[in-house]
């Protein structure tokens, strides 16, 4: 899984994951590039073999920008077929970059993915239907889905309608956004207090509180945007990984 904040992170914002910001600062609050030169080099000297005479006009006046290749990267990282294709390779090592030849399109995908990622909170919602039932006090959460009738029943009280069909189709790695949880799951109380349960192999510590419980759509191992890793010329090894002397 992959996703942009435009604030600083806890490492367990996607369960023990990396963060790779675009950018750094010194002690003294000076802003550094995390692309190197080396790698954007490497970019634009591809692309202006690829496109030829086009090159400024696909590229603009500054030519390919680490902006650019953070967000063509972005947009890369979430792309199905890519993930399918190489799902072995990212379970063991950082992902590794196709160069696209539309590299202009993907870049431009990536903004709107980064835009998204970084400014959802403040997104227009849905105008979802919301029912509450007159007179009852709820005291679980049922969280049923229904695909049929396009609703969600939250507790005793209160149901969401008018579900599009598009939010059914969502996947959050292989789980559908309905979540066999959501459907068939145990209900859980609203207002009862959690007590915490004691685990003597801890000497009495508390464990994790009793009536919760780990979600099935929990993501148990997560992967931000890695290292630039690029394609050697045809008659070469199919990556190049930058030396420390070619980095600098």
């Amino acid at each position: 899984m992959v996703l942009a904040s435009d604030r600083l992170i806890s490492l367990d914002f996607l369960e023990k994951t990396q963060c790779l910001p675009l950018y750094r600062y010194t002690a003294d609050g000076e802003q550094v590039c995390n692309i190197t030169d080396w790698g954007i080099r490497q970019f634009n000297d591809h692309y202006r073999e690829e496109w030829g005479n086009v090159f400024e006009e696909l590229a603009g006046p500054e030519g390919i920008t680490a902006e650019d290749i953070f967000a063509y990267t972005h947009a890369v990282l979430h792309d199905p077929v890519y993930r399918h294709d190489y799902r072995v390779d990212l379970l063991r090592e950082f992902p590794r970059l196709p160069l696209y030849p539309d590299f202009h399109h993907w870049a431009e995908m990536g903004r709107k993915l980064l835009d998204l990622h970084i400014g959802f909170e403040s997104a227009e919602p849905y105008p979802l239907e919301r029912h509450d039932r007159e007179g009852v006090d709820p005291k679980r959460a049922i969280l049923r889905a229904d695909k049929s009738g396009e609703a969600i029943t939250l507790d005793e009280r209160t149901t969401l309608a008018g579900i599009p069909e598009r939010a059914w189709e969502y996947q959050l790695g292989s789980r559908s956004a309905r979540a066999e949880s959501c459907a068939t799951g145990p209900t859980l109380p609203i207002s009862t207090k959690l007590r915490p349960k004691r685990n003597a192999r801890r000497g009495g510590q508390s464990s994790r509180p009793r009536g919760t419980a780990r979600s099935p759509c929990s993501v148990s191992k997560a992967r931000s945007i890695g290292r630039v890793t690029l394609p050697r010329p045809a008659n070469g090894p199919e990556y190049v990984t930058p030396s420390p002397r070619q980095r600098n």
